[in-house]
């Protein structure tokens, strides 16, 4: 009900902020910007220019890498959202951060090109869109390990290791979420990530660093998590209405400051953190990069990712992903596994 709510809240800001004069092209007029052909844009401090709207009416765009000589870094808040032509769009690798509601409501959009370079999307940044209501996995990875959306059933979740960042509402519309494991490939739990889900126990891996604002709120059954001295943001109302939950900490932490400062209850223990990169997604044979048993195009995508430096892998896991023994990790190896999980491999050279 809270999410429903929300995304009704959502719907009627764009009703209200898109003009009618822009609705056919989408995109807010919430100020004004410079003008490049059918683009508005407004230049960073660091001197680079965020699209701030688009207003033409193709079916396909293209964003362009650089407006007026300035590098195309930001796909701005609501840039294109209410488009009813827009149908497919390519992002530059010049671009690190999608704004919340960016493609948001473009009810026609069923192909979207995200480059590796995409660090951060922001919350509803492809809400109702065909693309993401489409989109043939449970888990919508894309950018650089960007977890937009779970689309899946399961009361118990592993997040992939090709994860970096959980996105803003990422399991928010799957409430029967009861128990997930996070890899330590993550560093961001961004706001609404497990909002009002039934998660009941948590366990924030070392490599995490930020957790977004209310990113547990309502998680009523939730009764201990562990928050590593890693974490050095917390934001507001991650645990509001977790009324039976326990903070497990270190001492002089910031974690152990936060429960202070908001009521939490919470146990603060000495000691450090021990990194679980040996620990975590361990391979159980050949190929099983990320440590569930089973080869798949998960694992081929480990191996393609960590073949470009995208994704470092553990020592264990490495030695798994050499599947052609040739002493290194490369595409090939990645092709392999993929030819395997479907079926057309039988066994590995």
């Amino acid at each position: 009900m809270k999410k429903e709510l929300l995304s009704l809240l959502l719907v009627l800001v764009l009703a209200v902020m898109v003009p009618v004069s822009a609705a056919a092209a989408g995109g807010y007029d919430y100020a004004s910007g410079e003008s490049f052909g059918d683009y508005e844009y407004e230049v960073l401090s660091n001197g680079t220019a965020s699209v701030k709207s688009y207003k033409g009416s193709a079916a396909t765009v293209n964003i362009p890498s650089s407006i007026n000589g300035k590098k195309v870094t930001e796909i701005g808040y609501g840039a294109f959202a209410g488009s009813s032509t827009l149908k497919s769009v390519s992002i530059p690798d010049t671009v690190t951060k999608i704004g919340s509601s960016a493609f948001a409501v473009c009810d026609a959009l069923k192909i979207i090109n995200i480059p590796n370079s995409v660090t951060y999307i922001g919350s509803d940044a492809f809400y109702l869109t065909p693309w993401i209501e489409n989109y043939p996995n449970d888990f919508v990875i894309v950018g650089n390990g960007v977890l937009v959306k779970y689309k899946g059933s399961s009361q118990s979740v592993a997040i992939p290791a090709t994860v970096t960042a959980i996105g803003y509402g990422a399991f928010s519309d799957t409430p029967q979420i009861k128990s997930v494991t996070i890899p330590n490939s993550v560093t961001l739990i961004d706001g609404l990530a497990f909002f009002y889900t039934d998660l009941e126990q948590a366990v924030i891996p070392t490599s995490v660093t930020k957790i977004g604002e209310m990113a547990f709120q309502g998680c009523s059954k939730l009764t201990s998590i562990t928050i590593p001295s890693t974490v050095k943001q917390i934001d507001a109302d991650v645990f509001y209405r977790c009324d039976n939950v326990t903070v497990k900490c270190r001492k002089n932490s910031v974690a152990e400051q936060y429960c202070k400062n908001n009521n939490i209850r919470y146990e603060a223990s000495n000691g450090t953190d021990t990194p679980p990169a040996d620990k975590d997604n361990i391979p159980k044979r050949k190929g099983d990069i990320d440590g569930d048993g089973e080869i798949t195009a998960n694992d081929a995508l480990m191996i393609l990712r960590a073949s470009v430096g995208l994704t470092e892998l553990n020592e264990k896991q490495k030695a798994a992903a050499d599947i052609d023994g040739d002493g290194s990790i490369t595409s090939a190896d990645a092709l392999i596994v993929l030819r395997y999980s479907v079926g057309a491999e039988k066994t590995f050279s």
